[in-house]
């Protein structure tokens, strides 16, 4: 593997934000209830999507042990903690 060039493209946990975000304003305006809660809701729901990624990586981290060790052992690349790089 020495002088050969490793790329690793990947997309970060956020990626999929604007379709969260879509579908949550979707579901306030099939409810027919727009108001300055509808802003709160989308806001509520990008926060839980912050908190499940940010806890996922914990559990990869404290229970399973996936993540731990040096770069070669670790599962995948998660840019955004910057604890790890595949």
């Amino acid at each position: 593997m020495k002088g050969k060039i490793k790329t690793h493209i990947g997309l970060g946990r956020f990626f999929a934000l604007p379709i969260v975000v879509c579908s949550v304003l979707l579901g306030v305006a099939l409810g027919g209830h727009w108001s300055w809660l509808s802003a709160m809701v989308a806001l509520g729901a990008i926060f839980q999507m912050a908190y499940a990624h940010s806890f996922n990586t914990l559990l990869d981290f404290e229970w399973t042990g996936f993540d731990r060790g040096a770069e070669e052992e670790r599962s995948k690349g998660k840019v955004y903690t910057h604890g790890q790089q595949a």
